[in-house]
């Protein structure tokens, strides 16, 4: 019989758990980088616009999208925008919003 290990965050077995893709989330946040974003406890990336990235290898289709940073004077206008996903009950104190869509441009 295998052992099942359990994750000392969440306290779920290993392979049901998703705390390693969040603790990583949970470092770029904490180090402030530019490309991660947190709305309305949703986590989004900011990925680099290259050169002749074609609609299909875009996050949300290539739709534009404006975000005002809290820590940021100028705001972020990308399309290529990826959805990170709910930030789960674990990490949500330590992730709070940094963000918000501008609407209306």
């Amino acid at each position: 019989m295998i052992e099942e290990t359990t994750c000392t965050t969440c306290e779920k077995v290993i392979h049901m758990c998703a705390c390693s893709y969040w603790e990583e989330r949970l470092t770029r946040h904490q180090a402030k980088t530019q490309e991660q974003c947190i709305i309305d406890g949703d986590c989004y990336q900011v990925m680099p616009e290259k050169p002749g990235l074609s609609i299909w290898s875009r996050g949300f289709g290539g739709q534009e999208f404006t975000i005002k940073r809290d820590d940021l004077d100028e705001p972020i206008k990308t399309r290529n925008l990826w959805y990170n996903g709910k930030i789960p009950p674990f990490f949500r104190e330590q992730m709070p919003d940094n963000a918000k869509f501008v609407r209306g441009d």
